[in-house]
């Protein structure tokens, strides 16, 4: 109660600071007719978060209510954002490479970092792995409108405003519950995605307060690139003809040598494994690796949120508000197999290569006669299967405030926010770079590592497919986990 009263008297002092302004304010435009004549050599350019219906925006501002939303039939917000013309699309909740399950704001394509995002008109802290705020955590049935400032507002925001900011303004007055279901899937059958919400608000202490309380459930299915044609090819750009190709990575599955390469017919020529461990030419703008096809056109995704957001009027004019918002989202990821391109010592007499292979490697790499060969090699290790990732996020964020009229024209509004975003990333089939290496030294006599630490076992990696599943499990890392916390109050 003592803070309470704290409160009150400087709200009755600000009322007599705000009138007397008032006052003021009205004699000095008075004056500047009269000295409009005046030069003034240092001009101050501010801005200002006070209202004033008498004063025009310097940046148009769009608006979009509760029923254009509901128009779009979008899944999430996120799909309704991206249709505007205001916004450039950015990595969203499917992409991929890279991709957390986050969906971001990106105003006139700078770059989601510099759109200012807010929630009924108060700063929302990131959440996911970069700095952007993700937007799905508000449910689109949650909210009243959304209103967007095109223009630079940094003057009145800050640094992070620089393109506009988004204002997502929720409802304050809904009575009973709402409940609501989508499912979306692609034309051919695949990419299901569905989503629950349910929303309930209602009033109480004889309607001096209302309180609004939602959960939302979204769960999509992953799609790969190859489930479309369009997207089953790296399509590139022939370096030698100027024409569109299929194109793909340098790093091929039947392994490269650092062999200097040789022209034929105005195109590169390097020296490729066969599963024998022979030699056989390979033209570099015909036999790239097509690493398209393990990659994911839309993410697998599941996200939980929910929140609560109560006002009450505890005096004439005077109102308390909270506001507590929780959300996990769990992405899935998928890449093509791990790219090896190392620089490799190997022995030239183990049963990697053929007998006519391995005198052309010692005359190469080989000069000081010990058996052991140096060379750049580069190999996309198919025989450990994809890569994959997965996030899961925890965000929090609460506000606790008041709000006052000290005048018609005046407002106080004052309020505390405290975010903390925890996530927790993984991957899997990823590569050990020293076990490679280990299992690349083999004793000739033996067909074993000449290292036997760690259960080395010999590494093959010169042909398609020539490595082992012993050998696969060797040098396969799985489980490596990230975390990573942030608050911001």
């Amino acid at each position: 109660m003592q803070v309470l009263r704290w409160i009150f008297a400087w709200r009755n002092l600000l009322r007599t600071i705000a009138a007397a302004a008032t006052l003021l304010s009205t004699v000095y435009s008075q004056d500047d007719v009269t000295a409009a004549e005046e030069i003034h050599d240092v001009i101050f350019v501010t801005g200002t978060r006070i209202p004033r219906p008498d004063a025009q925006a310097a940046s148009p501002v769009a608006s979009f209510d509760r029923e254009a939303i509901n128009t779009f039939r979008s899944m999430t917000i996120e799909d309704f954002i991206n249709d505007l013309p205001l916004v450039t699309p950015d990595f969203g909740r499917t992409g991929n490479n890279p991709g957390d399950g986050t969906a971001r704001i990106n105003l006139r394509g700078l770059g989601p970092q510099r759109s200012l995002i807010l929630l009924n008109g108060r700063r929302v802290a990131p959440a996911g792995i970069d700095s952007a705020v993700d937007i799905n955590t508000i449910p689109s049935a949650l909210l009243e409108r959304v209103e967007i400032v095109s223009g630079g507002a940094s003057a009145v925001y800050g640094s992070d405003a620089v393109t506009g900011a988004v204002n997502f303004i929720t409802r304050d007055n809904l009575q009973g519950v709402e409940i609501s279901g989508q499912f979306d899937i692609f034309g051919v059958g695949d990419g299901e995605t569905y989503n629950t919400s349910i929303i309930a608000g209602t009033d109480f202490a004889d309607g001096r307060g209302h309180v609004t309380v939602y959960g939302d459930y979204l769960n999509g299915t992953p799609v790969r690139s190859d489930a479309r044609e369009f997207t089953s090819v790296v399509i590139g750009e022939n370096r030698t003809t100027g024409e569109l190709i299929e194109r793909g990575s340098f790093t091929v599955p039947e392994g490269v040598i650092g062999f200097p390469p040789a022209m034929l017919n105005g195109e590169l020529v390097f020296p490729i494994f066969n599963e024998d461990g022979s030699f056989r030419e390979w033209f570099f703008n015909e036999e790239t690796y097509n690493f398209a096809p393990d990659n994911y056109l839309q993410t697998a995704i599941e996200r939980w949120s929910g929140g609560a957001f109560i006002d009450f009027e505890i005096y004439p004019d005077f109102e308390l508000f909270s506001e507590f918002m929780f959300s996990r989202p769990t992405t899935k990821s998928q890449l093509a197999p791990t790219p090896a391109n190392l620089f490799a010592s190997f022995t030239i007499d183990s049963a990697f290569f053929a007998d006519s292979t391995r005198e052309e490697l010692r005359a190469a790499y080989d000069p000081d006669g010990d058996g052991i060969g140096d060379a750049f090699v580069a190999k996309r290790l198919e025989e450990v299967g994809p890569r994959q990732s997965h996030l899961t996020g925890n965000y929090y964020r609460s506000v606790v405030g008041f709000r006052t009229d000290l005048t018609a024209a005046w407002t106080v509004d004052g309020y505390y926010s405290y975010s903390r975003n925890d996530n927790l990333a993984g991957e899997g089939n990823n590569v050990s770079r020293s076990r490679l290496l280990q299992g690349l030294l083999v004793d000739p006599s033996t067909n074993q590592c000449v290292d036997p630490s760690g259960g080395c076992v010999p590494v093959n990696i010169f042909g398609l497919g020539n490595i082992s599943a012993e050998a696969v499990d060797f040098i396969r890392v799985d489980g490596i986990e990230n975390k990573s916390h942030a608050t911001q109050h």
